[in-house]
């Protein structure tokens, strides 16, 4: 089967290179910037365009990877051109939080194939480790993406409705742009005192594996879960501006979510925050 890549960015350059070593033959690559079409094109061994009329019309899948809020606009360009009057071309978006009906609105066949992943545009990823969900227009293209998607990666591929996407999508930015955040500023804290990030490394490991053996409210440590309010304050009197106030709202839920569910020391029955004490948490 054959394939055009609208997109050159992140998550294109990692799928795009997984799709020809599965055996799918390119077509062409699009992006508005003609540098990065040619230099993802040029690695999957096909052509670059900066124009979506130029790609050629007549491959099977066309693979939508651009930011949500121009996939609607290019479907609209790109489906009279590779899909007229009904033609068997499918068109295919990779967003988790855009709903299939911006494709099926364009009259093509249409599906969505959303890898739960963060990639990075720098080095090549194992999309193979990577779980796709998928959405499709009808059955026939709902089998082509269980079988497109199963071919580049081993982890089972799961048919998703759009709603239920857009809150996987939810959930993966908690578990995973969230916490990047939070290693940004350890890092600046870090960075303040001379210290190498990488000594933090061994800790940020340890707590991934954690949650692959029990859920991540029993693996929750630290001094929010006590209500530590020495080390508490201390912690704010050394951050201020957005910093305090990730700390801040962060400790705050990790104790609600560790009363809630008795994650604490049968001593500190007396540590939720009373409104007349002035604290922060």
């Amino acid at each position: 089967m054959t394939f055009c890549m609208v997109g050159a960015g992140k998550v294109a350059s990692q799928l795009a290179p997984a799709l020809k070593e599965a055996g799918y033959k390119p077509l062409g690559v699009y992006s508005r910037s003609m540098e990065h079409a040619a230099s993802l094109a040029s690695r999957i061994g096909t052509t670059g365009v900066d124009r979506i009329t130029a790609l050629p019309a007549g491959a099977d899948i066309y693979l939508i990877a651009v930011k949500d809020d121009a996939i609607a606009d290019v479907a609209a360009e790109l489906a009279p051109h590779v899909a007229p009057g009904g033609g068997r071309a499918v068109m295919v978006h990779t967003s988790g939080s855009t709903p299939l009906s911006v494709l099926s609105t364009t009259g093509a066949r249409c599906g969505v194939m959303y890898p739960l992943y963060s990639f990075t545009a720098d080095y090549r990823q194992d999309v193979g480790d990577v779980p796709f969900f998928i959405e499709a227009s009808d059955a026939d293209v709902q089998r082509l993406l269980l079988a497109v998607a199963g071919s580049i990666s081993r982890r089972p591929v799961t048919v998703m409705d759009s709603a239920t996407r857009r809150r996987m999508h939810l959930a993966a930015v908690f578990a995973s742009n969230f916490p990047n955040r939070c290693y940004a500023i350890a890092e600046k804290i870090m960075r303040s005192s001379g210290v190498p990030f990488d000594l933090m490394l061994p800790l940020i490991m340890n707590t991934a594996r954690k949650v692959e053996r029990i859920s991540p409210l029993e693996a929750q440590t630290g001094p929010a879960v006590r209500y530590d309010r020495k080390v508490i304050a201390a912690h704010e009197q050394m951050l201020s501006g957005d910093d305090l106030d990730v700390y801040e709202t962060l400790t705050r839920s990790i104790h609600d979510a560790a009363v809630e569910n008795e994650n604490i020391s049968e001593h500190n029955d007396k540590l939720r925050p009373n409104e007349n004490q002035g604290d922060s948490l």
